[in-house]
């Protein structure tokens, strides 16, 4: 185990084993998204999630590998194409006491709704960033993404 990170696994009968710091991010990104449904009706997902990781019966293990598949992998593939075009593409700018990362593209509303996406996109853009060159963990980056639809034009920000 590597002591900057640890979680505990799950095993729950065949179906393999089950991360708790999966499960965490599923039940986050489902009390987030989408933002249509009622604030209920995300909860009760979210709570299913829960349950079904630790009883473990046959219909709602299948309903959470499919939202972790589905909606965790949609959520880290964006996260992934954001990080790797900032940086293939130096989009990352030093200005001043901060860096500066504007995305120049729109991304999904429903992921700039989740605090949780936000949060990790931009800490896996900082880690990549500083990675690269010594002496930039110092600063925090501060990232700006564009809104599409009727919020065209407005910005979400983020530390």
């Amino acid at each position: 185990m590597d002591s900057s990170f640890a979680t505990f696994f799950a095993t729950l009968g065949y179906c393999g084993k089950l991360s708790a710091c999966d499960v965490a991010r599923a039940v986050t990104l489902k009390l987030e998204m989408p933002r249509h449904d009622s604030m209920l009706d995300r909860f009760q997902a979210g709570k299913m999630i829960l349950q079904s990781s630790i009883t473990g019966e046959r219909q709602e293990r299948l309903h959470l590998s499919h939202t972790l598949t589905s909606t965790c992998q949609r959520a880290l593939q964006v996260s992934w194409k954001s990080v790797s075009a900032a940086i293939n593409q130096s989009e990352i700018i030093s200005n001043g006491p901060y860096y500066l990362f504007t995305c120049a593209r729109a991304i999904d509303e429903d992921m700039l709704d989740s605090r949780h996406f936000l949060y990790n996109t931009t800490s896996f853009m900082l880690s990549a960033f500083a990675s690269m060159r010594k002496g930039r963990t110092a600063k925090p980056l501060i990232a700006m993404f564009p809104l599409n639809g009727e919020s065209a034009g407005w910005l979400v920000v983020t530390e």
